[in-house]
């Protein structure tokens, strides 16, 4: 029997619908807010929020009882590391990463022998290009197969899958999206690689208008590029990342808005002691790998 997480659910979880138009307006230009606060106070904010909005689930999420979301996201950065320079002293930067969402199956846990078995997970990675210029923020999603990555980065190789995949969100210039994902692979002159690899647990919740997402992320942890991170036939999970080369003392809250806050949002924010910080898991992540 294999049980890997302590950690029980922390709010019952309510199903929400999102239509695509929303989720497109909130990968659009919007306002991002981060605040880190007490683990102790998470389950708490959870809940709260729970109670004025329904629950976001990302892509191919399996939305079992008790179910617990995951996610491992794979930043990229040149051998010189223009990106996570830029990031730590410019107040305009560009992140390239990589997101896979996982969910865990606590009814395995009895018959399980080993984490995979406890593990429902999307083959496709989903890439994203995140532009920031202060608390601006402006993000576009692309879903990549596993298996098409190491081609993507090394030459832009584009497949009719890759294509395919856009198709909802992009309509007919689903190609010239990806082009623009290529063309930033060539910038620098050097080629992309993996730069660390960040994994925690998840919870998301979004209002109908696309106006405004939270995120709540605890277990934050960080580490180095497994060796088998694209040959591999099952999710990132942590339990197979190794050794982590740094762990988050608090949890993070992420409010991405297109509007000013709610009175009750702000009201839970300061209940739970937040600080609002200009915190960056890539540059926290990258450091940690490197250092």
């Amino acid at each position: 029997m294999y049980s890997p997480l302590s950690l029980p659910p922390i709010v019952p979880e309510t199903e929400g619908q999102q239509s695509p138009t929303s989720d497109a307006l909130m990968t659009a230009d919007r306002r991002e807010q981060k605040y880190l606060l007490p683990h102790s106070h998470s389950a708490e904010l959870a809940r709260t929020i729970g109670s004025h909005l329904s629950r976001h689930f990302p892509p191919g999420a399996l939305r079992l009882p008790g179910a617990q979301q995951f996610a491992t996201t794979i930043y990229f950065d040149t051998a010189s590391r223009h990106l996570f320079n830029q990031a730590s002293v410019a107040d305009a930067s560009v992140k390239m990463r990589a997101r896979e969402y996982y969910t865990v199956d606590p009814s395995m846990v009895e018959i399980a022998r080993s984490p995979q078995q406890l593990v429902r997970f999307d083959p496709v990675l989903w890439f994203e290009l995140k532009h920031k210029r202060g608390s601006q923020v402006r993000k576009q999603r692309f879903g990549v197969p596993k298996h098409d990555v190491p081609g993507f980065l090394s030459n832009g190789s584009i497949t009719q899958e890759m294509v395919d995949l856009q198709s909802d969100r992009f309509g007919e210039k689903a190609s010239e999206a990806l082009a623009e994902l290529a063309r930033l692979c060539q910038l620098y002159g050097e080629p992309f690689d993996v730069d660390c690899v960040i994994n925690y647990r998840r919870l998301a919740w979004q209002n109908e208008q696309g106006t405004l997402r939270l995120t709540l992320d605890r277990q934050v942890s960080f580490y180095a590029p497994p060796t088998d991170i694209w040959t591999r036939d099952f999710a990132l999970i942590r339990e197979t990342l190794g050794h982590p080369k740094g762990t988050l003392d608090r949890s993070i809250l992420e409010v991405k808005s297109r509007g000013s806050l709610p009175d009750w949002l702000a009201a839970a924010i300061d209940a739970a002691d937040g600080e609002r910080l200009d915190f960056s898991k890539f540059v926290a992540g990258s450091d940690s790998v490197h250092r």
